[in-house]
């Protein structure tokens, strides 16, 4: 099962995607997703971005996104 969350915490936008899957050890080395993912966000924001994730074996993962919130409407 896959869930899918997004919200406005002050001034940031926070997405959360997480699953009920094998679960994220943390072990090892990172994945081609995660690589790209961390780097563009490294780009883009700088150090006013987060990006975790969390998990256990057997108990899903979990990942977050927190980036500035931008009000685009004028």
């Amino acid at each position: 099962t896959l869930e899918v969350r997004a919200g406005r915490v002050d001034d940031w936008l926070e997405l959360f995607v997480d699953d009920d899957g094998i679960g994220y050890d943390g072990v090892g080395r990172q994945g081609t997703g995660t690589t790209n993912t961390e780097a563009r966000l490294q780009l883009l924001y700088k150090d006013r971005r987060r990006f975790t994730l969390e998990g256990a074996a057997g108990r899903g993962t979990s990942a977050c996104i927190r980036i500035p919130w931008m009000n685009t409407q004028t």
